[in-house]
């Protein structure tokens, strides 16, 4: 059963990292949108600093810049700002939280603790989906331009 927690753990920051990701290119995409008479193949240079300068962003920060910049609906940054703090237990307290607590070795705790980690993962999987189709939207867009 550890194994599975482990391998869902792993693939829930892996899904948080490609979040963050697709929240750079949208905020990156709808920046270079707004620069009136501009396709997104122009000024490279321009547009390889906005996207650099975001690289040491926390999800945190990403979406704030998504508020700011009103990228994404209330409603979408609302269920976003849910992420983080999922992402963090994970990442830094979930297994020692479930030892200490004694979860870990009770089979009905670990049931519950791996129900948790499902639906995390499928959350986190839904908000990828979203992100994938904003970024799709926002390419069409500027490939019209």
């Amino acid at each position: 059963m550890r194994q599975d927690f482990l391998l869902l753990a792993g693939r829930i920051i892996w899904l948080s990292q490609l979040i963050e990701h697709n929240l750079r290119v949208t905020i990156f995409l709808t920046i270079r949108l707004g620069q009136k008479g501009r396709r997104l193949a122009r000024d490279e240079v321009g547009a390889e600093y906005i996207f650099q300068s975001m690289q040491k962003d926390s999800l945190g920060d990403l979406i704030d810049e998504a508020r700011d910049r009103g990228v994404l609906s209330s409603e979408d940054i609302k269920y976003l700002k849910t992420v983080t703090p999922k992402r963090n237990k994970i990442a830094h307290t979930f297994f020692k939280d479930a030892e200490l607590n004694g979860r870990l070795g009770n089979q009905r705790e670990e049931q519950k603790m791996l129900s948790e980690l499902n639906d995390m993962d499928k959350e986190f999987t839904g908000i990828l989906d979203s992100l994938i189709k904003i970024i799709q939207g926002l390419e069409r867009k500027g490939a019209r331009r």
